[in-house]
């Protein structure tokens, strides 16, 4: 196996640089995403997932045969450093901007009010609010439902609007 890069406990899923390997009595096995890098994975509805791949956005299905994946997004700039549902959309961010995903259209569209920097993490502020991390942007707080830019927290040196830099690591 290759190097562990994530890890879904309490499905006992690991997330390789060569694959998605799962947990056995005799050690692990490789299930889906053969050679595929696995940067990162969240579930969906009842043994179904999302995994963020050096291919992009990919789905993958636990079946009565094993594990079943399907390519769903390629056209990022940047490769998938994190990702959260909400709404009924995947918000992903990469090492270069913000992307939503729409699940039940099928479709990626980039938000250009997040710009070229890497997003860090999200995190939920009431049923309204999407707060997102970033390393060189600050924070952005996005309406959940469209995507929309609401406000913006950050540091410029000259007009402070509550942050010490524009590097924020992580939300919780």
């Amino acid at each position: 196996g290759g190097s562990l890069l994530g890890f879904l406990p309490e499905e006992a899923l690991f997330c390789m640089s060569d694959g998605l390997y799962r947990g056995t009595e005799d050690g692990y096995e490789r299930v889906a995403l053969d050679g595929t890098p696995v940067y990162d994975m969240i579930p969906y509805e009842d043994d179904s997932w999302f995994a963020a791949t050096s291919d992009g956005l990919s789905y993958v299905e636990r079946t009565a045969g094993g594990f079943e994946t399907a390519s769903l997004a390629t056209d990022f700039s940047g490769s998938i450093e994190r990702m959260m549902i909400v709404c009924g959309k995947i918000y992903i961010g990469t090492f270069s901007g913000l992307y939503i995903y729409n699940i039940g259209g099928h479709s990626l569209k980039r938000v250009d009010s997040v710009p070229d920097v890497s997003i860090c993490g999200f995190a939920r502020s009431g049923s309204r609010e999407l707060i997102v991390a970033s390393d060189g942007g600050g924070i952005y707080v996005l309406d959940a439902s469209t995507g929309k830019l609401m406000r913006q927290y950050y540091e410029t040196g000259r007009n402070r609007t509550g942050l010490l830099s524009n590097s924020v690591a992580d939300m919780c």
